[in-house]
């Protein structure tokens, strides 16, 4: 079930992601985002505050600013 589940993140990124992103570096990045939403996924549910959250995704949006 967890596999779906991260396959399935990963598929849907990754197709986001075409229209800006191609070759190897398309998988990777898809791979590193689809790890990021399951973590703040798994934060969430073991609950992690509003705003411990909405830090967490200022971080993921600052990080990928680097991109």
């Amino acid at each position: 079930m967890a596999a779906t589940c991260r396959r399935t993140a990963y598929i849907g990124i990754a197709s986001l992601l075409t229209p800006w992103v191609q070759g190897p570096r398309l998988a990777s990045i898809a791979r590193h985002l689809a790890a990021v939403l399951l973590g703040f996924s798994i934060q969430a549910h073991d609950g992690a505050s509003r705003e411990e959250l909405q830090q967490t995704a200022e971080d993921i949006a600052q990080s990928f600013a680097t991109f």
